[in-house]
């Protein structure tokens, strides 16, 4: 698994816990208990994706959004966003949030985040472990998951395989062999477009969707108010599906650097993109000419 989303060779040894040193001792495994019965562990970055599949969730049963966070901005835009969202909710969403820093460490000097899908999803196990489940949600769009190279030179590690259909079955092979039970992580928006997934949430979330973040540099990014940049793939990608999905209101909101994208070269490689698709998709054996054209879709 590290492998697969790393491009690296990992040597890894283990060694043993000294007793009664668990994760969860007597004094914070009570907070697992103010969890309301039912509520089912689900991935939340405070992206658009996350939040329209928690929106989406949450119109039939609660939820524990576990969150990741590396920095306070990152922290407050996934705080708001679900408390506006159960705000609007019919159902409950409980947030659980881990903090991450590699701030001190003698060998800090990575940092691409290739292997932050294995973070993500090992945090997202190891609650739902602790609230006897065997199950976890995904929200991701199948588009971004896959994450098809915009340009030739763009391979391996370089595109993005957090959410990828094989990172997440090698990542559910993982946790059922480390508690001998069957584990399923659930990826609902997988055979969707971003678009597609923005049309199921619920009107009454537009508020919460509208904060959320989904730039390369939106939470890192030192300008005023950590305005996204408009201009990269993520930002341009959900500029697209909030349009096609009817919701240009929520895109006229979220005050970005750049008006246009137009002459960004983001954009034009993304065109490059829809120019390939479009040709495979018209020859006579689709299939053939798509994974000739983008062989990682034998992955």
């Amino acid at each position: 698994l590290l492998a697969w989303l790393t491009d690296d060779s990992w040597a890894l040894t283990f060694t043993r816990r000294a007793d009664g040193t668990g994760p969860l001792d007597v004094s914070q495994g009570f907070l697992f208990d103010t969890i309301p019965e039912g509520a089912a562990p689900v991935l939340f970055s405070g992206g658009l994706d996350s939040g329209v599949g928690l929106a989406t969730h949450l119109t039939t049963a609660g939820a524990v959004a576990v969150s990741v966070d590396t920095n306070n901005w990152m922290q407050h835009v996934q705080e708001r966003v679900l408390r506006e969202m159960n705000a609007v909710s019919r159902h409950a969403c409980v947030p659980l949030r881990y903090r991450v820093s590699t701030r001190g460490q003698k060998h800090a000097a990575e940092s691409s985040q290739r292997s932050r899908g294995l973070l993500f999803l090992a945090a997202g196990i190891a609650t739902a472990w602790t609230l006897r489940h065997d199950r976890l949600q995904v929200f991701e769009n199948g588009i971004g998951a896959v994450n098809l190279p915009y340009v030739h030179s763009q391979f391996g590690s370089q595109a993005a395989k957090a959410m990828h259909p094989r990172t997440l079955h090698m990542a559910q092979a993982l946790a059922s062999a480390v508690s001998g039970r069957p584990f399923r992580i659930d990826a609902p928006g997988m055979t969707a477009t971003k678009a597609q997934l923005i049309r199921r949430a619920p009107a009454a979330a537009d508020r919460a969707l509208a904060g959320t973040v989904s730039c390369d540099t939106g939470f890192s990014a030192r300008v005023p108010r950590h305005a996204p940049c408009g201009t990269c793939t993520s930002c341009i990608l959900r500029r697209q599906a909030l349009h096609a999905a009817g919701k240009a209101h929520l895109d006229a909101e979220a005050g970005y650097r750049a008006s246009s994208p137009e002459k960004s070269v983001q954009f034009q490689v993304m065109l490059w993109q829809v120019s390939r698709l479009r040709d495979c998709l018209g020859q006579p054996d689709p299939w053939r000419a798509l994974v000739s054209e983008y062989p990682e879709l034998l992955d």
